[in-house]
């Protein structure tokens, strides 16, 4: 087993996604019509797949439990 993604939890989605832009140079995309974001590290194929071994995908979303 490998990890491919993990995700970063954040009371504001948006000022993490701002944080990570400048500090990492991240472009980072929203999944359509969810308040989850994805930076994909490598590229990935038409399911999702990444396309480079050893690679993880980042996820932005709004935390869902208490802090």
């Amino acid at each position: 087993m490998s990890i491919v993604r993990f995700e970063i939890p954040s009371d504001d989605v948006r000022r993490a996604q701002r944080f990570y832009r400048r500090a990492y140079g991240w472009t980072i995309s929203q999944y359509s019509g969810m308040d989850c974001f994805t930076k994909c590290t490598v590229p990935n194929d038409e399911n999702g797949t990444l396309k480079s071994r050893g690679a993880i995908n980042v996820g932005l979303a709004k935390r869902a439990g208490p802090t």
